[in-house]
Protein backbone atom coordinates (compact mmCIF):
# COMPACT_ATOMS: atom_id res chain seq x y z
CA UNK A 1 0.00 0.00 0.00
CA UNK A 2 2.90 2.36 0.78
CA UNK A 3 3.77 1.91 -3.16
CA UNK A 4 0.48 3.80 -4.23
CA UNK A 5 1.32 6.88 -2.84
CA UNK A 6 4.92 7.25 -4.10
CA UNK A 7 3.03 5.97 -7.78
CA UNK A 8 0.64 8.90 -7.50
CA UNK A 9 3.26 11.68 -6.54
CA UNK A 10 5.42 10.45 -8.77
CA UNK A 11 3.11 10.15 -11.52
CA UNK A 12 2.00 14.02 -10.60
CA UNK A 13 5.06 15.21 -11.00
CA UNK A 14 5.81 13.54 -13.98
CA UNK A 15 2.82 14.75 -15.42
CA UNK A 16 3.55 18.67 -13.88
CA UNK A 17 7.04 18.72 -15.72
CA UNK A 18 5.40 17.77 -19.08
CA UNK A 19 2.75 20.34 -18.26
CA UNK A 20 5.03 23.01 -17.16
CA UNK A 21 8.08 22.48 -20.38
CA UNK A 22 4.87 22.79 -23.11
CA UNK A 23 3.25 25.92 -21.67
CA UNK A 24 6.61 27.30 -21.30
CA UNK A 25 7.40 26.32 -24.81
CA UNK A 26 4.40 27.22 -26.37
CA UNK A 27 4.91 30.96 -24.87
CA UNK A 28 8.45 31.23 -26.48
CA UNK A 29 7.47 30.27 -29.72
CA UNK A 30 4.18 32.64 -30.08
CA UNK A 31 6.22 36.16 -28.08
CA UNK A 32 8.10 37.07 -31.14
CA UNK A 33 5.02 36.62 -33.36
CA UNK A 34 3.75 39.54 -35.03
CA UNK A 35 -0.14 38.92 -35.15
CA UNK A 36 -2.57 41.11 -33.13
CA UNK A 37 -3.67 37.58 -31.40
CA UNK A 38 -0.64 37.16 -30.07
CA UNK A 39 -0.96 39.70 -26.96
CA UNK A 40 -4.58 37.84 -26.43
CA UNK A 41 -2.57 33.81 -26.46
CA UNK A 42 -0.04 35.59 -24.70
CA UNK A 43 -2.04 36.78 -21.95
CA UNK A 44 -4.36 33.60 -21.75
CA UNK A 45 -0.88 31.04 -21.23
CA UNK A 46 0.33 33.70 -18.93
CA UNK A 47 -2.56 32.79 -17.06
CA UNK A 48 -1.81 29.09 -17.10
CA UNK A 49 1.46 29.85 -15.89
CA UNK A 50 0.33 31.46 -12.92
CA UNK A 51 -2.39 28.52 -12.28
CA UNK A 52 1.01 26.26 -12.89
CA UNK A 53 3.40 28.50 -10.48
CA UNK A 54 0.65 27.74 -7.65
CA UNK A 55 0.53 24.00 -8.53
CA UNK A 56 4.16 23.46 -7.99
CA UNK A 57 3.41 24.91 -4.74
CA UNK A 58 0.79 22.44 -3.65
CA UNK A 59 3.04 19.93 -5.08
CA UNK A 60 5.49 21.00 -2.43
CA UNK A 61 2.88 20.55 -0.05
CA UNK A 62 2.15 17.12 -1.01
CA UNK A 63 5.78 16.44 -0.72
CA UNK A 64 6.04 17.62 2.56
CA UNK A 65 2.89 15.18 3.43
CA UNK A 66 5.42 12.43 2.33
CA UNK A 67 8.73 13.43 3.79
CA UNK A 68 7.75 15.41 6.87
CA UNK A 69 4.55 13.18 8.25
CA UNK A 70 1.35 14.99 9.69
CA UNK A 71 2.43 18.34 11.97
CA UNK A 72 4.55 19.71 9.47
CA UNK A 73 1.89 19.44 6.84
CA UNK A 74 -0.68 20.97 8.79
CA UNK A 75 1.81 23.75 9.51
CA UNK A 76 2.07 24.51 6.09
CA UNK A 77 -1.42 24.39 5.42
CA UNK A 78 -1.76 27.16 8.12
CA UNK A 79 0.78 29.34 6.79
CA UNK A 80 -1.40 29.06 3.34
CA UNK A 81 -4.57 29.85 5.20
CA UNK A 82 -3.23 33.13 6.72
CA UNK A 83 -1.88 34.37 4.06
CA UNK A 84 -5.21 33.80 2.05
CA UNK A 85 -6.90 34.97 4.97
CA UNK A 86 -4.48 38.58 4.93
CA UNK A 87 -5.14 38.90 1.39
CA UNK A 88 -9.44 38.82 1.34
CA UNK A 89 -9.07 40.98 4.89
CA UNK A 90 -6.50 43.50 3.50
CA UNK A 91 -9.03 44.36 0.74
CA UNK A 92 -12.02 43.82 2.77
CA UNK A 93 -14.01 46.88 4.74
CA UNK A 94 -12.31 47.59 7.94
CA UNK A 95 -12.04 50.20 10.51
CA UNK A 96 -8.77 50.97 12.60
CA UNK A 97 -10.70 49.57 15.87
CA UNK A 98 -11.19 46.47 14.09
CA UNK A 99 -7.48 45.36 14.43
CA UNK A 100 -7.77 44.02 18.31
CA UNK A 101 -10.57 41.55 16.43
CA UNK A 102 -8.61 40.85 13.60
CA UNK A 103 -5.36 40.01 15.92
CA UNK A 104 -7.81 37.34 17.77
CA UNK A 105 -8.70 35.84 14.70
CA UNK A 106 -5.28 35.46 13.58
CA UNK A 107 -3.42 34.18 16.70
CA UNK A 108 -6.19 32.67 18.52
CA UNK A 109 -8.79 30.92 16.25
CA UNK A 110 -6.96 30.35 13.52
CA UNK A 111 -3.79 28.64 14.78
CA UNK A 112 -6.47 27.15 17.34
CA UNK A 113 -8.67 25.65 14.44
CA UNK A 114 -5.78 24.04 12.45
CA UNK A 115 -3.63 22.66 15.92
CA UNK A 116 -7.41 20.58 16.77
CA UNK A 117 -7.08 19.15 12.88
CA UNK A 118 -3.53 18.06 13.84
CA UNK A 119 -4.26 16.45 16.83
CA UNK A 120 -4.38 12.53 16.85
CA UNK A 121 -8.28 12.01 17.34
CA UNK A 122 -7.66 8.76 18.99
CA UNK A 123 -5.32 10.81 21.51
CA UNK A 124 -8.20 13.10 22.01
CA UNK A 125 -10.80 11.17 22.56
CA UNK A 126 -9.22 9.24 25.36
CA UNK A 127 -7.83 12.37 26.87
CA UNK A 128 -11.08 13.97 26.95
CA UNK A 129 -14.14 11.50 25.96
CA UNK A 130 -14.88 13.17 23.03
CA UNK A 131 -12.72 13.13 19.15
CA UNK A 132 -11.17 16.38 18.05
CA UNK A 133 -13.73 16.42 14.75
CA UNK A 134 -16.96 17.08 17.35
CA UNK A 135 -15.08 20.29 18.27
CA UNK A 136 -12.90 21.45 14.99
CA UNK A 137 -16.17 21.05 12.94
CA UNK A 138 -18.58 23.53 15.07
CA UNK A 139 -15.73 25.86 16.74
CA UNK A 140 -15.53 28.67 14.32
CA UNK A 141 -19.19 28.38 12.62
CA UNK A 142 -20.96 27.90 16.34
CA UNK A 143 -19.00 29.76 18.09
CA UNK A 144 -16.63 32.08 17.16
CA UNK A 145 -19.00 33.88 13.83
CA UNK A 146 -21.40 34.69 17.22
CA UNK A 147 -18.13 36.61 19.06
CA UNK A 148 -16.96 38.26 16.24
CA UNK A 149 -19.69 40.66 16.33
CA UNK A 150 -19.22 41.19 20.04
CA UNK A 151 -15.80 41.61 19.48
CA UNK A 152 -16.74 44.52 16.68
CA UNK A 153 -19.31 45.83 18.93
CA UNK A 154 -16.69 46.64 21.82
CA UNK A 155 -14.12 48.38 19.47
CA UNK A 156 -17.23 51.40 19.76
CA UNK A 157 -16.84 52.62 16.21
CA UNK A 158 -20.59 51.65 14.54
CA UNK A 159 -19.80 52.62 11.09
CA UNK A 160 -20.26 50.19 8.55
CA UNK A 161 -20.79 47.51 11.43
CA UNK A 162 -23.33 44.83 9.31
CA UNK A 163 -20.25 45.12 6.43
CA UNK A 164 -17.32 44.73 8.68
CA UNK A 165 -18.88 42.11 10.37
CA UNK A 166 -19.47 39.63 7.75
CA UNK A 167 -16.31 40.88 5.66
CA UNK A 168 -14.50 39.37 9.00
CA UNK A 169 -16.98 35.86 9.14
CA UNK A 170 -16.46 35.46 5.68
CA UNK A 171 -13.23 35.83 5.52
CA UNK A 172 -12.59 33.38 8.95
CA UNK A 173 -15.19 30.98 6.75
CA UNK A 174 -13.77 30.61 3.50
CA UNK A 175 -10.21 31.14 4.11
CA UNK A 176 -9.60 29.40 7.76
CA UNK A 177 -12.43 27.18 8.61
CA UNK A 178 -13.27 25.49 5.06
CA UNK A 179 -9.47 25.22 4.47
CA UNK A 180 -8.30 23.44 7.37
CA UNK A 181 -10.55 20.32 6.24
CA UNK A 182 -7.64 19.51 3.63
CA UNK A 183 -4.74 18.83 6.00
CA UNK A 184 -7.76 17.05 7.90
CA UNK A 185 -7.79 14.00 5.62
CA UNK A 186 -4.65 12.90 7.28
CA UNK A 187 -5.84 12.95 10.62
CA UNK A 188 -10.02 11.42 9.54
CA UNK A 189 -11.47 8.67 11.37
CA UNK A 190 -11.35 5.39 9.42
CA UNK A 191 -13.74 2.57 10.64
CA UNK A 192 -11.65 -0.85 9.66
CA UNK A 193 -8.19 0.86 8.85
CA UNK A 194 -5.60 -1.05 7.30
CA UNK A 195 -2.52 -0.75 9.66
CA UNK A 196 -0.19 -0.29 7.01
CA UNK A 197 3.28 0.79 7.41
CA UNK A 198 3.61 4.52 7.47
CA UNK A 199 5.48 6.07 4.24
CA UNK A 200 7.00 9.31 6.40
CA UNK A 201 11.25 8.11 6.47
CA UNK A 202 12.53 7.20 9.52
CA UNK A 203 14.13 10.37 10.74
CA UNK A 204 10.18 11.79 10.78
CA UNK A 205 9.05 8.61 12.79
CA UNK A 206 9.80 10.03 16.47
CA UNK A 207 6.91 12.75 16.69
CA UNK A 208 6.38 15.62 19.40
CA UNK A 209 5.18 12.79 21.82
CA UNK A 210 8.75 10.80 21.98
CA UNK A 211 11.11 14.25 21.66
CA UNK A 212 8.98 16.51 23.81
CA UNK A 213 6.24 15.29 25.87
CA UNK A 214 7.44 12.00 27.07
CA UNK A 215 10.57 13.70 28.52
CA UNK A 216 7.98 16.15 30.23
CA UNK A 217 5.71 13.89 31.05
CA UNK A 218 8.37 11.69 32.88
CA UNK A 219 9.88 14.58 34.26
CA UNK A 220 6.93 16.17 36.27
CA UNK A 221 6.42 12.16 37.52
CA UNK A 222 9.80 12.06 38.86
CA UNK A 223 9.30 15.39 40.67
CA UNK A 224 6.17 14.21 41.98
CA UNK A 225 7.31 10.69 43.20
CA UNK A 226 10.68 12.38 45.08
CA UNK A 227 7.98 14.79 46.29
CA UNK A 228 5.76 12.27 47.69
CA UNK A 229 8.80 10.59 49.53
CA UNK A 230 9.60 11.17 53.12
CA UNK A 231 12.71 13.43 53.68
CA UNK A 232 16.09 11.13 54.76
CA UNK A 233 16.81 11.84 58.17
CA UNK A 234 13.12 12.32 59.88
CA UNK A 235 11.76 9.74 62.11
CA UNK A 236 9.31 7.53 61.26
CA UNK A 237 6.17 5.94 63.50
CA UNK A 238 6.20 2.27 63.47
CA UNK A 239 2.90 1.99 63.27
CA UNK A 240 2.12 4.74 60.75
CA UNK A 241 4.76 2.29 58.50
CA UNK A 242 3.10 -0.57 59.06
CA UNK A 243 -0.43 0.93 57.76
CA UNK A 244 1.24 2.20 54.76
CA UNK A 245 2.84 -1.57 53.83
CA UNK A 246 -0.83 -2.60 54.15
CA UNK A 247 -1.61 -0.53 52.53
CA UNK A 248 0.88 -0.74 49.39
CA UNK A 249 0.24 -4.44 49.55
CA UNK A 250 -3.69 -3.96 49.03
CA UNK A 251 -2.47 -1.77 46.36
CA UNK A 252 -0.48 -3.85 44.43
CA UNK A 253 -2.93 -6.37 43.54
CA UNK A 254 -5.03 -3.69 42.00
CA UNK A 255 -3.68 -2.63 38.03
CA UNK A 256 -1.84 0.34 37.90
CA UNK A 257 -3.39 3.80 36.64
CA UNK A 258 -1.87 4.80 33.09
CA UNK A 259 0.95 7.65 33.61
CA UNK A 260 1.00 10.23 31.33
CA UNK A 261 3.94 8.70 29.43
CA UNK A 262 1.81 5.57 29.01
CA UNK A 263 -0.69 7.22 27.34
CA UNK A 264 1.37 9.28 25.48
CA UNK A 265 3.50 6.22 24.12
CA UNK A 266 0.44 4.35 23.42
CA UNK A 267 -1.57 6.82 21.90
CA UNK A 268 0.73 9.06 20.39
CA UNK A 269 -0.34 12.69 20.03
CA UNK A 270 0.66 12.55 16.24
CA UNK A 271 -1.38 10.85 14.13
CA UNK A 272 0.97 8.25 11.96
CA UNK A 273 0.55 9.28 8.30
CA UNK A 274 -0.07 6.64 5.87
CA UNK A 275 -0.06 5.61 2.58
CA UNK A 276 -3.86 5.51 2.40
CA UNK A 277 -4.05 9.27 3.60
CA UNK A 278 -1.32 10.79 1.44
CA UNK A 279 -3.20 9.43 -1.76
CA UNK A 280 -6.55 10.94 -0.37
CA UNK A 281 -4.92 14.25 -0.25
CA UNK A 282 -3.50 14.02 -3.33
CA UNK A 283 -6.34 12.81 -5.03
CA UNK A 284 -8.13 16.05 -3.48
CA UNK A 285 -5.78 18.45 -5.33
CA UNK A 286 -5.46 17.01 -8.26
CA UNK A 287 -9.18 16.19 -8.79
CA UNK A 288 -9.94 19.84 -7.72
CA UNK A 289 -7.30 21.43 -10.20
CA UNK A 290 -8.09 19.63 -13.16
CA UNK A 291 -11.82 20.32 -12.83
CA UNK A 292 -10.87 24.20 -12.58
CA UNK A 293 -8.97 23.03 -15.96
CA UNK A 294 -12.12 20.98 -17.56
CA UNK A 295 -14.48 23.65 -17.04
CA UNK A 296 -12.44 26.33 -18.61
CA UNK A 297 -11.51 24.00 -21.35
CA UNK A 298 -15.47 23.33 -22.22
CA UNK A 299 -16.43 26.08 -21.62
CA UNK A 300 -14.79 27.48 -24.84
CA UNK A 301 -17.03 24.29 -26.58
CA UNK A 302 -19.92 25.55 -25.18
CA UNK A 303 -19.99 29.41 -25.70
CA UNK A 304 -23.53 29.91 -25.40
CA UNK A 305 -25.24 30.01 -21.57
CA UNK A 306 -23.19 32.14 -19.87
CA UNK A 307 -24.07 32.02 -15.91
CA UNK A 308 -22.54 35.00 -14.92
CA UNK A 309 -21.92 37.77 -17.26
CA UNK A 310 -21.19 40.62 -14.74
CA UNK A 311 -18.89 38.04 -12.56
CA UNK A 312 -17.01 36.01 -14.82
CA UNK A 313 -17.88 35.91 -18.40
CA UNK A 314 -15.63 32.48 -19.18
CA UNK A 315 -18.02 29.67 -17.43
CA UNK A 316 -20.91 28.45 -19.28
CA UNK A 317 -23.49 25.98 -18.07
CA UNK A 318 -22.59 23.30 -20.70
CA UNK A 319 -19.03 23.72 -19.68
CA UNK A 320 -19.68 23.30 -15.86
CA UNK A 321 -21.40 20.37 -16.01
CA UNK A 322 -19.20 18.98 -18.83
CA UNK A 323 -16.83 19.57 -16.65
CA UNK A 324 -18.05 17.80 -13.40
CA UNK A 325 -18.64 14.94 -15.69
CA UNK A 326 -15.18 14.96 -16.60
CA UNK A 327 -13.74 15.23 -13.13
CA UNK A 328 -16.71 12.20 -11.98
CA UNK A 329 -14.85 9.97 -14.72
CA UNK A 330 -11.26 11.59 -13.24
CA UNK A 331 -11.75 10.26 -10.13
CA UNK A 332 -12.93 6.66 -10.90
CA UNK A 333 -10.17 6.62 -13.00
CA UNK A 334 -8.35 7.05 -9.77
CA UNK A 335 -10.51 4.80 -7.89
CA UNK A 336 -6.96 2.58 -7.25
CA UNK A 337 -5.86 5.30 -5.23
CA UNK A 338 -9.22 5.75 -2.66
CA UNK A 339 -10.25 3.49 0.09
CA UNK A 340 -13.77 3.88 -1.65
CA UNK A 341 -15.32 0.33 -1.66
CA UNK A 342 -18.30 0.28 -4.21
CA UNK A 343 -17.39 1.36 -7.59
CA UNK A 344 -20.18 4.29 -7.55
CA UNK A 345 -18.42 6.24 -5.01
CA UNK A 346 -15.76 8.48 -6.75
CA UNK A 347 -17.93 8.95 -9.58
CA UNK A 348 -20.43 11.14 -6.82
CA UNK A 349 -16.91 12.47 -5.53
CA UNK A 350 -15.75 13.94 -8.64
CA UNK A 351 -18.96 15.10 -9.65
CA UNK A 352 -20.14 17.04 -6.80
CA UNK A 353 -16.05 18.41 -6.20
CA UNK A 354 -15.78 19.65 -9.26
CA UNK A 355 -19.68 21.53 -8.54
CA UNK A 356 -18.37 22.82 -5.07
CA UNK A 357 -15.18 24.13 -7.03
CA UNK A 358 -17.30 25.87 -9.53
CA UNK A 359 -19.03 27.28 -6.59
CA UNK A 360 -16.24 28.77 -4.81
CA UNK A 361 -14.71 30.35 -8.04
CA UNK A 362 -17.84 32.04 -9.11
CA UNK A 363 -18.51 33.47 -5.10
CA UNK A 364 -14.84 34.52 -4.97
CA UNK A 365 -14.92 36.37 -8.46
CA UNK A 366 -18.34 38.08 -7.05
CA UNK A 367 -16.36 38.94 -3.98
CA UNK A 368 -13.80 40.54 -6.58
CA UNK A 369 -15.93 42.09 -8.86
CA UNK A 370 -17.16 44.16 -5.94
CA UNK A 371 -14.23 45.60 -4.63
CA UNK A 372 -13.13 46.54 -7.71
CA UNK A 373 -16.95 48.66 -8.06
CA UNK A 374 -16.19 50.11 -4.38
CA UNK A 375 -13.01 50.88 -5.15
CA UNK A 376 -13.93 53.19 -8.23
CA UNK A 377 -17.03 54.64 -6.72
CA UNK A 378 -14.67 55.63 -3.70
CA UNK A 379 -11.97 57.14 -6.29
CA UNK A 380 -14.94 58.95 -8.52
CA UNK A 381 -16.28 60.81 -4.54
CA UNK A 382 -12.32 61.48 -3.82
CA UNK A 383 -13.25 59.64 -0.57
CA UNK A 384 -11.68 56.89 1.27
CA UNK A 385 -14.04 55.31 4.30
CA UNK A 386 -12.86 52.33 3.51
CA UNK A 387 -9.26 51.23 4.10
CA UNK A 388 -7.95 49.45 0.98
CA UNK A 389 -4.52 48.34 0.73
CA UNK A 390 -4.03 49.06 -3.26
CA UNK A 391 -1.57 46.49 -4.16
CA UNK A 392 -3.50 44.50 -2.78
CA UNK A 393 -6.67 44.94 -4.94
CA UNK A 394 -4.56 45.38 -8.07
CA UNK A 395 -3.10 41.27 -6.94
CA UNK A 396 -6.68 40.30 -6.62
CA UNK A 397 -8.53 41.88 -9.77
CA UNK A 398 -5.39 39.54 -11.73
CA UNK A 399 -4.36 36.41 -11.98
CA UNK A 400 -1.48 36.28 -9.01
CA UNK A 401 -3.98 36.18 -6.29
CA UNK A 402 -3.40 33.48 -3.92
CA UNK A 403 -7.82 33.59 -3.70
CA UNK A 404 -7.86 33.03 -7.53
CA UNK A 405 -6.00 29.84 -6.83
CA UNK A 406 -7.21 28.44 -4.03
CA UNK A 407 -10.75 29.51 -4.18
CA UNK A 408 -11.89 26.09 -5.42
CA UNK A 409 -10.03 24.16 -3.06
CA UNK A 410 -12.02 25.83 -0.40
CA UNK A 411 -15.47 25.13 -1.09
CA UNK A 412 -14.62 21.66 -2.35
CA UNK A 413 -12.56 20.55 0.97
CA UNK A 414 -15.63 20.23 3.43
CA UNK A 415 -17.37 18.18 0.63
CA UNK A 416 -14.85 16.03 -0.24
CA UNK A 417 -14.01 15.49 3.61
CA UNK A 418 -17.27 14.35 4.42
CA UNK A 419 -18.11 12.59 1.07
CA UNK A 420 -15.03 10.15 1.76
CA UNK A 421 -16.26 9.87 5.59
CA UNK A 422 -19.68 8.60 4.88
CA UNK A 423 -18.75 6.65 1.63
CA UNK A 424 -15.96 4.64 4.47
CA UNK A 425 -17.33 4.34 7.29
CA UNK A 426 -20.82 3.52 6.65
CA UNK A 427 -21.87 0.17 4.94
CA UNK A 428 -24.17 1.00 2.03
CA UNK A 429 -26.04 -2.30 1.33
CA UNK A 430 -28.57 -1.91 -1.37
CA UNK A 431 -26.06 0.02 -3.71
Amino acid sequence: MGNRAILLILGILVLLIAVTAIVGAIRHRIRGVGNPLSKVNMAIFDTYMNRIQVWWILFALLACALIAGTVTTVFLFFILSFWAWREYTSTSATKSADHRTLFFVAFLWAPLQFLLVGINDDWFANVFGFSSYQVFSILIPTYVLFLLPAGVAISGNPELFRERVVNIQTGLLFCVYALSFAPALLTMHIENEQHEETVTPAVFEGGVEEKVLVPLSQAIEGAIAESAAPASGTETDPEAEAASEGVRSLNAEEPKPETITDVLRQKPLRKRITSERICLLCVFFFIVQMSDVFQHLWSLFFRRGVIAKNINMNKTWGGVLAGAFSTAFLTMGLGYFLPLPKWWQPLVLGFCVSLMGFAGSITFSAIKRDREQQRAAEKRRNQTKLYFHDERVVLLAGQNSILDRIDSLCFAAPVYYHLVWIFVNLDFKFF
